[in-house]
């Protein structure tokens, strides 16, 4: 036990440091996490107590970093717009496309003009084919890049690439693990994993309102953690629009001043009433509410526009940011 604790201990310090040194550099901390997760493992030495090769801890550091990843694409869910997906569909079906297609074709030539075997030229090519959505949800996150407009279009073709790849595995499958010989062979191994694939989706999709009943779930928001709204006002304080700019976890990487910006000139709104929501439903103005608050404050000014109030929702009342005397 005692070495096992020392070994997560010394992990969660390289991690630290990696972190630490990235933030230093100002760059992302993805690519030193990676190079630290090299230089340690079975070749690593041991000086001391110290033992970078990791091998008691082996299984538990394998299964908290794939726990990770499932968060950290959950955390890729909450900040994907659906409606914004759904609008940019034929973009990201088009750029999805050519992305897939110019990489595959690099990486099938590759193999071939390398003189392996058609199995092993096709693995190849979907290894240069797909990208990682947690990576590159990360990097976009680290870069406070969430809320810019391009962002939601490559979301939208990472997970373009998910799909591909799904597919792609349930057919490479029926040449490579089925040990099939003919054509037949091969269509029939990958139909049944393709087959596979395709009847979870469809369960899934028609199991949603079945489980909303049973587990009385009137919302199928209910993992929303914060939604950003803006109620637009004319120059007379007349309504013109309720909006929904943000949701997911609002913080001041997510809210840009700039696309606040770009709804008022679209709207033409003269004065503008912020709200968000608390999840812990504490009500209570964060400095990070405060730090929003005004960077939108200064930004809006430059095109005279007012924020009138910042509403904050939990389980009671409504706290307004401008009777606190913060607006």
């Amino acid at each position: 036990m005692d070495h096992i604790i020392l070994e997560i201990g010394l992990a969660l310090g390289l991690i630290a440091f990696a972190v630490a040194l990235a933030h230093k550099l100002g760059l992302s901390n993805i690519p030193f996490l990676i190079l630290i997760g090299i230089a340690v493992g079975p070749h690593a030495p041991q000086w001391g107590v110290f033992d970078f090769r990791f091998i008691q801890t082996e299984s538990l550091i394998s299964f908290m970093g794939r726990f990770g990843v499932l968060f950290l694409l959950f955390y890729l869910g909450l900040e994907a717009n659906l409606t914004r997906l759904i609008e940019a569909g034929r973009s990201i079906l088009v750029g999805g496309s050519i992305y897939v297609g110019i990489n595959f074709t690099v990486g099938f030539t590759y193999g071939y003009l390398a003189g392996f075997p058609l199995r092993e030229a096709l693995i190849i090519a979907g290894l240069t084919t797909v990208s990682s959505s947690a990576i590159v949800a990360k990097i976009l996150f680290d870069y406070r890049r969430m809320a810019n407009p391009e962002t939601q279009i490559v979301l939208g073709i990472t997970m373009f690439e998910d799909v591909f790849l799904a597919v792609y595995l349930s057919l490479i499958s029926g040449i490579v693990l089925s040990g099939a010989s003919s054509f037949a062979g091969v269509l029939s191994s990958g139909g049944i994993a393709l087959g596979f694939i395709v009847g979870l989706i469809i369960i899934g999709r028609w199991a949603t309102p079945l489980l909303n009943r049973v587990l009385r779930i009137s919302s199928n928001e209910v993992f929303v953690i914060v939604v950003f709204a803006c109620l637009f006002l004319d120059n007379r304080h007349r309504v013109l629009a309720f909006e929904e700019l943000f949701r997911g976890t609002v913080d001041s990487a997510s809210v840009h001043p700039r696309e606040v910006v770009r709804a008022c000139l679209r709207r033409n709104a003269s004065a503008v009433i912020f709200a968000h929501n608390h999840p812990s439903g504490v009500a209570e103005p964060s400095a990070s509410d405060r730090a929003i608050t005004r960077d939108l404050r200064e930004a809006l000014q430059l095109i005279g526009v007012r924020v009138l109030d910042h509403l904050v929702i939990g389980s009671g009342e409504p706290v307004s940011m401008a009777m606190l005397g913060l607006i």
